[in-house]
Parts: C-alpha cells; structure tokens; sequence
C-alpha cells in the first residue's frame, strides 16, 4: 500500500435516473414489450462496460430465465460487480441471496452486512429488510465520520519557511476553500495463472497455509491542490484554495488457484470468498472518506482566510507537501490498519470451513 501526493426480494427493472443512452433506453422498450432477448442485446455491451444499471438488469434476466438459459451463477457474478462498485440494489440482491442460503445456512451477519451499505446510500428495500431482521441501520456514511471519534487536532506546527510571528497576512475576502473527497474502486481482474504453491509463496500466512485464492490491494490517497501566494509586506502571504482528494485502490486483482477449473464448484466458492475481500475494500473506503474531509477542514490549514506568512515564494512546495503529510499520513495509517484488521476477520479457520463445506473436490 502506498500515498501519493500530487501537487497541483422484489423483481424490479431498473435504469439510471439520469438521462440514459439510448442503447440503454432501447433495451427498457424492448422489456416493457417482453422482447427480453433484445433487451439483453442491448445492455450487455454497457454493462461490460461497468454501467451499473445495465448489469443489475443482466443478472435480473439471468436470475429469471428471461432472454437467456436461466444461470444463476452469472446473475450471482452481474449482481456482484455491480455491488462492488457501490449499486444499492444489487447490494440488496447480495444480501438476499446470503439469507436465502445459496452459499450455505447461516450467513445472517453477511446478508445483514450488504443491507447495511445499501442503507447507508438510503435504500428504501435495505432498509425495510433489515427492519425485517430486527437490525438498527447503520447512519448513512456521509453523516458519519465526524461523529466518530477523532481526538482534538492540535495546531499545526510551522511549515518550511513559514515566518512565525509579526502582523497576520490579511484574510482573502473574495477567495473560497473547497474540500472534495471522492473514491474510486476498479473492477478487479481475477488471475488464474498461478498455483497453489506460488499463492502461498505470495502471501504467507503461517507455516502451514496454503492459499487457494488471495486479493491484493493497492491502497492509495491521491491529492490536486490550488494554491496562490501573493507578496505582502516584504514577505508572502500563501493560501490554499482547493483541494481534490481521491482515496483509490490503483489496482485490486483477484487471484484463484490455478488447480481449480474455471467454473467448478471450487473455483467458484473461492472467487465468493475473495469478493468478500473486495468488499471489505470498498467499505474501507467509503469508511474514511469522511474521515478525510474532517482531517482537512478542521485544522488550521492556510486558506484564503487564514493565508500564513513564507519567506519566498518557492517555499511554498515544501509548505504544501509538509502540509499534506502532516494532515492526511495519519489518516492513511488509520485506513490501512482497519482494513488490515477487517480482512483477517474472514480469514479464519471457521470462515475457510464454511468455504470448503460447499464443494467436496478439494
């Protein structure tokens, strides 16, 4: 894992609620006509794509048989892509699938987990379903983070070539300071070219292991900055006017024993297994999303109304990445720890047991 800071239940069709393409928009007439095959023509090209209404409505017409052979597996693998990129809906249809049993009894928890990220997005099924349950839903993410717990955040310390003391730079009364906060998860690829062996000569695991299938994440937290220095009384005053944060896995690749065929039972059970991992890492992230912005709108950063004084114009590279790294290396230690301790908490004896209980050729 690394940072980077750059200086500068119910059978429902669904469709984008922003105005859709037209390909998208032939396929919902060819739906409403029962012309499912047309429909399926239509949106696959965009959901290979990663438009995330297309696959919801391809692993629909694969879940019921409709324009297609009736495969429950590739609607399992459409509803889930879609669900990795954050759909509530197909984060529901995750969720049921868990509580009707099809990866084994007793995977409340996980069912209840996937109902919780559509509640957090204000899914109105999710969170009649986890009513259902008798769960308290979780408050929705953006509202979260600065209810939690965060210590008081002492004032910065000077930055490089900061002048302490002596008159104030005056207040910018016409600049404004903007914080924006974005996540981003690829699709992960799933490779199938190494053994079991070579697994677990990736990933150690103890001295006994052997991986079947491991998710390698590469956590990142990307940063844009505007920023302007202006001279001011024999000195310069420097303030931030901007700053674009992205908190990105630059990859996530999957991999899957190569031992195992593509689309046994094995094969498969694994995959489910290190989706789950996948998950994890997008929670992850929409976790500290606000985390971050907290970060970076509570302590005393220099911005138009609050510039600080540098000695010369060109310290104030150094200021900027000092600053960074001040405000957010915390945060990006937090985030790899918890996702760290999220990981290992379904790499366990009894969730691996629950693995090889679906499949029997091992």
């Amino acid at each position: 894992m690394r940072k980077i800071w750059i200086l500068s239940g119910a059978f429902l069709l669904l469709f984008p609620l922003a105005a859709v393409a037209a390909d998208f928009a032939r396929g919902v007439d060819a739906y409403g006509q029962g012309n499912y095959g047309a429909a399926y023509t239509e949106w696959l090209p965009l959901a290979e794509t990663d438009d995330l209404a297309a696959q919801y409505n391809i692993a629909l017409l694969f879940e019921h048989g409709l324009g297609v052979e009736r495969d429950l597996d590739q609607a399992i693998e459409w509803y889930t892509r879609a669900a990795e990129l954050g759909y509530a809906s197909a984060q529901v249809k995750i969720g049921d699938l868990y509580q009707r049993g099809v990866w084994g009894q007793d995977r409340l928890s996980d069912a209840i987990d996937w109902y919780q990220l559509a509640a957090q997005q204000g899914d109105e099924e999710a969170l009649q379903k986890l009513a259902a349950i008798g769960v308290q839903p979780q408050p929705p993410i953006v509202e979260r983070g600065i209810e939690e717990a965060f210590a008081p955040q002492p004032d910065l310390e000077p930055l490089p070539g900061e002048v302490p003391g002596g008159a104030i730079c005056p207040a910018r009364e016409h600049d404004s300071f903007d914080v924006k906060v974005t996540i981003s998860i690829p699709r992960p690829p799933i490779n199938h070219r190494l053994s079991i062996s070579q697994l677990t000569e990736k990933s150690f695991h103890g001295p006994n292991s052997r991986i079947l299938g491991l998710t390698v994440p590469n956590l990142q937290i990307q940063t844009r900055v505007e920023h302007a220095t202006q001279k001011w009384d024999g000195h310069y005053c420097y303030w931030l006017q901007g700053i674009e944060v992205e908190l990105l896995y630059k990859s996530l690749e999957v991999y899957v024993a190569r031992e195992y065929k593509r689309g046994s039972c094995e094969y498969k059970a694994i995959l489910r297994h290190e989706r789950e991992h996948v998950a994890i890492a997008r929670r992850n992230l929409e976790k500290f999303k606000p985390k971050v912005r907290y970060a970076l709108t509570s302590l005393l950063l220099p911005t138009p109304d609050r510039p600080i004084k540098l000695a010369s114009a060109g310290a104030s590279e150094a200021a900027l990445e000092a600053l960074l790294e001040k405000v957010l290396d915390p945060v990006y230690q937090e985030m790899q720890e918890d996702l760290n301790k999220a990981q290992a908490a379904i790499d366990t004896p009894q969730s691996y047991a629950r693995v090889r209980a679906q499949c029997s050729n091992w």
